[in-house]
């Protein structure tokens, strides 16, 4: 059964009881949904979509030698987590190192520099933390919307876009309403707005994923021993993860991540 949602980001849905579990959301028909349910169809409505998109691949599929996903050497301002790695999800990634040794094309996640994102906030375009516009305003938007500074993802699973693995999962607790709150405080700082709708490609609501990259590969879409791993193991549960969410000056891949403080 494929879904279609009334509302197609997470900006649209504030938490009608503590947890992200008890929320309830509507489809496009105005049925009610649990938290699970809605993420469960959201993330397999996608992989649904990128199974279709690899089916009707033709030869025009090709290897992207100089593709790139973000500059390199510059940095973003973002915010997330950083947990400690579950035994389910360092197996993950040391399946994808084994897939992908040797192959240049490919970019793996590195186990250290795992996290995931609570909310991007600028493109990567900086140097240093200097050239970012004030904070003070910034600061305060976290400090008002971010009270709940936890952030725990259960029922991780790996969701596939046709050249990228990503492990998403459900929020519990506050997360939704927190990062819906927090983006909308965002866009109405006259120094952030911009910068904000950049990094999200001109949407006017926040991402609707729980997730990190864990792999991206230079193509059009990801070669077949990684589509053959992916359908083989797309049911499978990694666990949960939890950390504390943290406001950063980082690369992409958030290597050498610097704590901004709030």
């Amino acid at each position: 059964m494929d879904f279609h949602f009334l509302f197609r980001e997470s900006a649209a849905f504030m938490c009608s009881s503590g947890y992200a579990t008890d929320m309830m959301f509507n489809d496009i028909s105005g049925e009610k949904m649990t938290a699970a349910a809605y993420f469960d169809a959201l993330y397999a409505q996608r992989n649904r979509e990128t199974q279709q998109c690899w089916r009707q691949e033709t030869a025009s599929a090709h290897q992207q030698a100089d593709k790139f996903f973000y500059p390199a050497g510059l940095h973003a301002l973002t915010s997330g987590i950083q947990p400690v790695l579950n035994p389910q999800i360092q197996s993950l990634l040391a399946d994808l190192r084994g897939l992908t040794q040797g192959d240049p094309l490919a970019d793996v996640m590195r186990a250290e520099h795992f996290h995931v994102t609570f909310l991007p906030i600028t493109p990567a375009r900086y140097q240093s933390p200097q050239q970012l516009p004030a904070l003070a305003g910034l600061r305060d938007a976290f400090r008002q919307n971010v009270t709940d500074s936890s952030l725990r993802v259960d029922a991780l699973r790996l969701v596939a876009l046709p050249d990228q693995l990503l492990l998403a999962g459900i929020p519990e607790g506050h997360a939704v309403a927190q990062r819906a709150s927090c983006w909308n405080a965002l866009l109405s700082l006259e120094e952030w707005r911009d910068l904000l709708l950049q990094r999200h490609g001109g949407k006017t609501t926040p991402p609707e994923y729980w997730h990190t990259t864990l792999l991206r590969y230079r193509s059009t879409s990801l070669p077949d021993t990684l589509k053959s791993y992916f359908t083989d193991n797309m049911h499978r549960r990694y666990g949960a993860i939890s950390g504390d969410i943290r406001l950063v000056f980082a690369f992409y891949n958030w290597a050498y991540p610097e704590t901004i403080t709030v």
